[in-house]
């Protein structure tokens, strides 16, 4: 998904002055005990690739995979990260 961001981006179909942002959500049909939306160090290098801001992740439903190197690389990009309350989502 990310790919085909970065690849819409280059032919100006979205383009580089509209911010987006990855949002990866739980979601009810998941199951909690091992169906996690997760991001590592790939997902930010790829969200940094498609010219993303940042990164959303559904807050205490999500896991982030080596967790000092994402917010690493994530600070070096410039991207933000942010936890979105599911409760807010319904």
């Amino acid at each position: 998904m990310l790919n085909r961001v970065a690849e819409l981006r280059l032919r100006g179909r979205i383009g580089r002055a509209e911010p987006c942002v990855l949002f990866k959500a739980f979601k009810p049909q998941q199951d909690e005990r091992f169906d996690l939306p997760s991001i590592g160090v790939e997902t930010v290098h790829e969200a940094t690739a498609a010219g993303l801001a940042g990164i959303a992740l559904t807050a205490g439903q999500s896991l982030i995979i080596g967790h000092d190197d994402v917010l690493g690389a994530m600070n070096q990009a410039g991207l933000f990260l942010v936890g979105v309350d599911s409760e807010r989502l319904a």
